[in-house]
């Protein structure tokens, strides 16, 4: 039976029973409240809270994480599972690169991380058109309705609804491109449903509903799109195909074209569970301390002024500085039982005990406690022993990054997908170009390189080189050709160094240091200040770096 937009909306609806019933819109919106801070507005009655004070330890967890995890810089490299056509499997990972810098993925995947640490799972939606160099839609868990969710394979489900929220004269210009009819077209009407909307449900403009419809067919695994709104159909369901003169040519679709991440999974779910969730009872305790001893300490821990409202004649001077206050008690009464002030009362040391030790164990169990955050002295520690001490406290990450190292291996197979259904003629990006046979022949294989991108692991690298350089183990030219890029030193400067000094030994003249020294810039060790004193020739240099033992 052919789908139509009965059977879509009657998806629809029993996919957002389901969604209501495990509260996916109201968890998802309070772990937001938490991260950006509006954490007295996701407890249950928060009316006149929103200004008692905080500790919020949830956000830096959230970003510590997925700084992390994402900081790291990722490339997939493909390859051909059948060993043949080297040379253009090299320039389908050049077209890699290329849609990977255009598209801003690397901000666009650390944006979607996030969004899974907060709501347990988001994606990543790469609409029609094909051009991987233009950066994917983000869609909210809210608004992403899946055909079973029991299962965790995203290419594995039946159907899937994304929902969107659009202007109607959009959707209306969409309609009358597919040529629906004038009466179908003006049933396109504002609607009020804006439960998938996460903190503003309020609108500015009036908005109608959107369903972006995808099945497989389960005969051929070719992907069919369609969109309706609640009233209409007006993109007819069609399979994801090039066509000319109605007749399909070229492959068809066979992967949704969605990337899911999910932060932590659990058994028989799609759904995942955020990194805010174990943090949400502990958050709202501390705040809660917090704002008891905020009010004791405004009524105790000051003192105050108590007088007997009879014996004072102006009461109305006793706050005013300088002014004299007026008794009438005469001799009969001291003035200390007419007005004095009331010591301020020591507040028990137990409250703040227990906020200390909530919000520490609590961060120490999350995985991001101080030393857990990076908040090392790295003058007093070498490179190599503060990246030690990061690598094993980021072990608890690992689910994590392998998650994320998935993410991308997924990106570059679906990339893939996409060059062989949008361009059956061959596919050409900034000058690369592979054409349609060879898209055809490659089965992919990918492989994601990691390598740290972090200003402690740049440190590292810079530290090695110095060592290398000191022991006379590479030249200085060397040293500044594998300098990192944005070090502690621009590499650039290294650079002019080497261009001037090889500039010299081509016009016959030996560069010398301050003292006099001759320094040639090949030479091993020229990086190397020996106050005056001989460091030895090239010669000798060279011969005592080859009787060093190879690195391994």
């Amino acid at each position: 039976m052919k789908t139509d937009i009965h059977k879509i909306l009657e998806r629809y609806d029993k996919s957002q029973q389901y969604m209501r019933g495990k509260a996916i819109a109201v968890r998802t919106e309070k772990h937001w409240l938490l991260y950006v801070g509006r954490q007295w507005e996701a407890t249950e009655e928060h009316e006149g809270m929103t200004d008692l004070p905080t500790m919020n330890f949830t956000t830096p967890t959230i970003d510590y994480k997925v700084a992390s995890i994402a900081s790291t810089k990722a490339t997939a490299m493909f390859s051909d599972m059948n060993a043949q056509l080297t040379d253009a499997v090299d320039r389908c990972n050049q077209l890699f690169d290329i849609s990977w810098e255009k598209a801003k993925m690397q901000r666009t995947g650390k944006k979607a991380l996030k969004h899974a640490a907060i709501q347990g799972d988001s994606y990543l939606y790469w609409g029609e058109g094909g051009d991987t160099r233009k950066s994917p839609q983000i869609v909210h868990n809210t608004n992403m309705h899946l055909g079973d969710e029991n299962i965790t394979d995203i290419q594995r489900q039946p159907w899937l609804i994304i929902e969107e929220r659009l202007a109607p004269e959009i959707v209306r210009a969409r309609a009358k491109a597919a040529g629906l009819s004038k009466e179908e077209i003006d049933r396109i009407t504002p609607d009020a449903e804006t439960q998938g909307n996460l903190f503003n449900h309020a609108e500015v403009k009036d908005k109608v509903t959107s369903l972006l419809y995808m099945e497989k067919d389960p005969e051929t695994g070719i992907v069919s799109v369609g969109k309706c709104t609640q009233s209409v159909m007006y993109e007819k369901l069609h399979p994801v195909q090039q066509s000319k003169g109605g007749e399909l040519y070229g492959n068809g679709l066979t992967m949704y074209p969605i990337v899911p991440m999910i932060w932590k999974e659990v058994p028989d779910s799609a759904r995942g569970i955020s990194e805010v969730e174990q943090l949400v009872p502990n958050q709202l305790e501390a705040n809660k301390m917090v704002a008891r001893r905020a009010i004791s300490a405004k009524q105790t821990a000051f003192p105050k002024l108590a007088y007997d409202d009879a014996s004072i004649m102006n009461p109305e001077d006793i706050d005013k500085v300088g002014v004299a206050i007026a008794l009438n008690g005469g001799n009969a009464q001291a003035i200390n039982n007419m007005i004095a002030y009331l010591s301020p009362q020591q507040m028990s040391p137990d409250a703040k005990q227990l906020t200390d030790e909530l919000v520490d164990r609590t961060r120490s169990l999350a995985g991001a406690s101080d030393a857990q955050l990076g908040n090392i002295d790295l003058s007093r520690v070498s490179g190599t022993a503060a990246q030690t001490v990061r690598d094993q406290q980021q072990l608890p990450l690992n689910d994590q990054q392998e998650m994320y190292q998935d993410f991308i291996e997924n990106v570059a197979l679906l990339w893939f997908e996409l060059w062989k259904v949008y361009f059956p003629l061959g596919i050409q990006m900034d000058g690369i170009e592979v054409t349609a046979d060879e898209l055809n022949a490659i089965t992919p294989n990918v492989r994601v390189d990691i390598s740290e991108d972090t200003s402690l692991s740049k440190m590292i690298l810079a530290q090695e080189l110095t060592n290398l350089l000191n022991n006379h183990m590479i030249t200085f030219a060397e040293f500044a050709q594998m300098y990192p890029d944005h070090g502690s030193l621009p590499k650039g400067v290294l650079d002019n160094i080497v261009a001037q000094r090889q500039q010299l030994m081509m016009a016959g003249v030996m560069p010398t240091d301050e003292m006099g020294n001759p320094i040639d810039g090949l030479q091993v060790g020229g990086g190397v200040n020996t106050g005056g004193m001989s460091g030895g020739s090239y010669q000798s240099n060279q011969a005592s770096l080859a009787m060093k033992p190879l690195m391994g």
